[in-house]
């Protein structure tokens, strides 16, 4: 399971403000909303491209976001991105 807490970016005209969900494995997300909502900043943040604050949790164990060895880590064991386009 992976869950996010309270996870905010401000960056450029980016911003998410605290932000949380949990996604089960097997489980299907949708994430819908308005242009400018911040739908593709979330994605970069659960797939760890961009940089932000607050908690993520990955099978119970906490990954330090300050951390760029450990989300590198992370990110290559466990998380693949399929972006629809480059922009």
């Amino acid at each position: 399971m992976l869950c996010i807490k309270n996870i905010t970016v401000e960056w450029k005209d980016d911003l998410l403000c605290h932000a949380s969900a949990c996604f089960c494995e097997g489980q299907i997300t949708g994430i819908i909303g308005d242009n400018g909502c911040g739908k593709t900043t979330l994605i970069y943040c659960l797939a760890l491209l961009k940089r932000c604050e607050g908690c993520y949790i990955y099978d119970g164990k906490e990954i330090d976001l300050s951390s760029y060895q450990q989300r590198d880590d992370f990110r290559y064991h466990h998380i693949f991105v399929l972006l629809q386009e480059l922009s």
